[in-house]
């Protein structure tokens, strides 16, 4: 398993960031802000410019942490499509070949939403593999795909390897309310899974997440699941410690720095056990 994170839970700016990730010895960034801006919207001059930063600092990309997809059925199809090549020429411009999506919220009363998201997310997939890539279908509150079932449904409809899913287990709490994902999730989801965020919580909390292994996420028994299945993705750290938010998350230096000692001592323990 490889350890990457979201630095930009902790500075904005791409320097601050590459420091903090040398300063913990990450040699992978999963990207989504920089400059208050999510990577996909920056030009093309200026993620090259990221790219030879994180090059000389031998860094480098999980995926790119795109927007896509969190937002309304109804956004016009031709958006979508523009935010997807938009997100392709970034993973190709990176070097990267995993690009993060969503599944979109619904609009009340539409009856024809899964169509929808079954076709939009075929026609994204098409594209990826198209270039090399794969889409990375992560769980989130309230879009189509915010549960296990919906997920499986999404992975088995699509059919493709260019369509993985991304399996957030603090998400499934805090939009689910589970406690136990290693009965009710993991095993519905394991055949697709291909990406992994670290992120632990508490049912009923909203706002705030807890250190690995501390909350009801099981992040202990979620690695020693992945390893079993010998898992050599990547694992990327999203602690959300002083506040969760809809596209992102904050987190403190010293926070940052104990969430990944804890992460690297629970993938210890559970080698030598």
């Amino acid at each position: 398993m490889k350890i990457s994170a979201f630095s930009d839970e902790v500075y904005q700016n791409i320097d601050s960031q590459i420091d903090l990730l040398c300063s913990n010895e990450i040699k992978y960034i999963e990207l989504r802000f920089v400059d208050k801006l999510n990577i996909i919207e920056h030009t093309t001059s200026y993620q090259k410019s990221c790219y030879d930063k994180l090059r000389d600092h031998n860094i480098e990309v999980s995926a790119i942490a795109s927007p896509i997809g969190k937002s309304l059925i109804s956004e016009s199809f031709e958006d979508f499509v523009a935010k997807l090549n938009k997100a392709i020429l970034t993973a190709n411009i990176f070097n990267t070949q995993f690009i993060r999506i969503f599944s979109f919220y619904p609009i009340a009363g539409d009856n024809s939403f899964r169509t929808e998201v079954i076709r939009r997310l075929r026609y994204a997939t098409d594209l990826a593999e198209a270039s090399g890539l794969v889409l990375l279908h992560e769980n989130e509150a309230s879009i189509y795909g915010h549960s296990a079932e919906r997920c499986l449904d999404l992975a088995e409809a699509i059919s493709s390897l260019s369509f993985r899913l991304l399996y957030d287990p603090g998400n499934f709490v805090w939009s689910e309310g589970i406690s136990n994902q290693i009965s009710d999730c993991f095993p519905l989801l394991k055949d697709y899974i291909a990406h992994v965020h670290i992120k632990d919580w508490i049912v009923g909390s909203k706002d705030i997440g807890v250190f690995p292994g501390m909350g009801d996420a099981q992040i202990k028994e979620l690695l020693l699941e992945l390893h079993k299945m010998e898992y050599e993705g990547f694992i990327t750290l999203e602690p959300h410690l002083q506040k969760g938010m809809r596209f992102g998350g904050q987190t403190s230096v010293s926070q940052f720095q104990k969430t990944v000692k804890i992460l690297r001592n629970l993938l210890f323990d559970m080698c030598n056990d």
